[in-house]
């Protein structure tokens, strides 16, 4: 069993919002939805970001894109994958852009002392990414992961955490173009226009269009190139 820790920002807001937007505000739904039953994986990980073999915590926090969910919808149909969505400020329900509420299984310190995790994703916004980058328990969990060569995979603006947090400094990297020139100030990384980047350990992705790609690409890190084919059959992607 594979286990994915994926975090969450923190307050509310939305991801480079056009010009006179306003953050929505949160809704009140998340009760109903956390009393309801789980349905296993799947609606897990539609929540979350992802982490390694055993199962494990996401930390998520207000500000994130609500299409962040695309980068992990991808991984719930393999069940050898585990998924643990953890918010930084505790299990109260997480505000993303585009009015979508998600409720994280545990807060991120509670996640962390059931790691350690085979993967731990960072989502994207510009805010979320704000969060994560001034978090020290995040800083804490990615050195610990860094130190393991345990897989770290972030998508949108979540790679300047990595660079806040000094992590995988040297590798190549891509991000959401309105993020690229944050990430790059320093020249700590080398800068890739892919749509996905894998180098080393480091698992770096563009924005909501290339969500499923990423979790493809974790799917693939995790169980292999034949059992990421089986889980992109259905998805019915665009070759």
């Amino acid at each position: 069993m594979h286990a994915v820790l994926e975090l969450s920002e923190g307050d509310a807001g939305q991801t480079f919002l056009p010009p006179g937007q306003a953050p929505l505000s949160p809704r009140p739904c998340c009760r109903e939805r956390r009393a309801a039953p789980r349905k296993g994986l799947q609606s897990r990980l539609a929540e979350g970001l992802v982490a390694g073999p055993r199962p494990g915590p996401a930390p998520f926090s207000h500000g994130r894109p609500s299409s962040g969910r695309g980068a992990v919808r991808a991984v719930p149909f393999s069940p050898q994958i585990s998924v643990t969505v953890a918010g930084l400020t505790g299990n109260e329900p997480v505000q993303c852009s585009r009015d979508v509420v998600i409720c994280p299984d545990n807060s991120l310190e509670e996640a962390r002392k059931k790691g350690p995790y085979d993967v731990v994703v960072l989502p994207g916004g510009n805010l979320g990414a704000q969060n994560l980058s001034e978090s020290p328990l995040v800083r804490d969990v990615l050195k610990d992961q860094d130190s393991r060569k345990g897989l770290i995979a972030a998508i949108c603006a979540g790679p300047t955490a990595l660079l806040a947090h000094g992590i995988g400094f040297g590798s190549k990297v891509t991000t959401h173009p309105l993020a690229k020139d944050k990430m790059m100030s320093g020249d700590h990384y080398k800068y890739s226009e892919n749509r996905v980047e894998k180098d080393g350990h480091i698992i770096t992705s563009r924005g909501p269009g290339t969500s499923f790609e990423f979790g493809l690409k974790i799917v693939e890190m995790l169980l292999g190139k034949e059992e990421a084919a089986r889980t992109k059959a259905p998805l019915v992607l665009k070759e």
